[in-house]
């Protein structure tokens, strides 16, 4: 037995790949898998199953469709491509992007420095990036997604079983998706299209939210951005402004004194807040105060609560008071 052979047999199922370069017959012998091509990135070729997980430096690797890896799948400097109709367990890479094709079912998917692509139909776990853009198909299903310098792009007829979390990157949200959780977004903009549902809440810092004949079943909450209920759109709680210098407190509001201008709420003709408008403005608070819109048409079935800088403009349906209120 090689050198070579006698390290992949001590693997226990674990394939290694740095500079080491591994022939398809020493594989074979060690029963890590049935059929593979290595020239250069790891393969596992359509149809075939590899039981053991893939840890890779340098090399790319690729599971062709309908393959089967029954463990984790890990790269460093590489890429790694899971091909149409393809089972994996657990993705990770590292200064490498993945992409998934369709159909595919996989465990949790995460990269550092590298772009997340998940093709339409797929079924995966969470989805977790840092410096990078994700990007959902139509159709897929994954559960939590959590992006940190990157924008988060999701198709139609998805389903999210979870929470959407961005730091510097804009959440967009295709028609007919579903998402079971809350969006929370941080100096980027979120917007839903038609026939969408959030059955969570909305919240956004520096950033505006949009919802086009989309459905928000909580509250939706900015500072410093615009919130737009369109056409057709409704949200089931509260439609929040809350500009507070909570600096010395715990509150995600927590910001300096270094005010910039405020945002505006607009509730446009046919667009619906079951719940109450709510514009809070610090006292010490010195930039362009928020303005208020209820275009005619429109329905706020609760009441409007706002600070007496802010500016109002209702023309459509308020079923509660409209009430001026202090400072914080």
């Amino acid at each position: 037995m090689t050198e070579v052979d006698s390290r992949i047999n001590a693997l226990s199922n674990t394939v290694s790949r740095r500079s080491l370069t591994i022939r398809l017959g020493v594989l074979a012998a060690a029963g890590l898998i049935s059929t593979a091509v290595l020239a250069g990135p790891f393969v596992v070729e359509s149809g075939e199953t590899f039981d053991g997980s893939i840890d890779s430096r340098n090399d790319s690797v690729r599971i062709e469709s309908g393959a089967r890896v029954n463990g984790s799948i890990e790269t460093r400097n590489a890429s790694i491509t899971i091909d149409d109709n393809a089972e994996v367990e657990v993705v990770e890479s590292r200064n490498g992007q993945v992409v998934l094709g369709s159909d595919v079912q996989a465990g949790n998917v995460s990269t550092r420095n590298g772009n997340i692509r998940i093709g339409s139909g797929a079924v995966i776990g969470s989805v977790d990036a840092r410096n990078g853009q994700i990007t959902i198909g139509d159709g897929a299903s994954t559960s939590r997604i959590e992006n940190r310098n990157g924008a988060i792009s999701i198709g139609s007829g998805v389903s999210v079983d979870g929470s959407i979390e961005s730091r510097n990157g804009e959440i967009q949200i295709g028609t007919d998706s579903r998402i079971d959780g809350n969006l929370d977004s941080r100096n980027a903009p979120v917007s839903i299209e038609a026939d969408s549902e959030v059955s969570g809440s909305i919240e956004t810092r520096n950033g505006d939210i949009t919802l086009d004949q989309a459905n928000v079943l909580q509250n939706v909450t900015t500072r410093y951005g615009n919130i737009s209920v369109k056409t057709g759109a409704s949200v089931g709680g509260n439609v929040i402004i809350e500009i507070v210098n909570n600096s010395e407190g715990s509150s995600w509001m927590s910001w300096s004194n270094d005010w910039s201008d405020a945002g505006e709420i607009l509730v446009e003709n046919g667009g619906v807040v079951r719940g109450d408008v709510v514009v809070i403005i610090d006292e010490d608070f010195e930039g362009k105060p928020p303005v208020v819109t209820i275009q005619s048409g429109a329905i706020v079935e609760g009441s409007i609560r706002a600070d007496a800088r802010a500016e109002l403009n209702v023309d459509g349906e308020v079923s509660g008071e409209i009430e001026r209120t202090d400072a914080y």
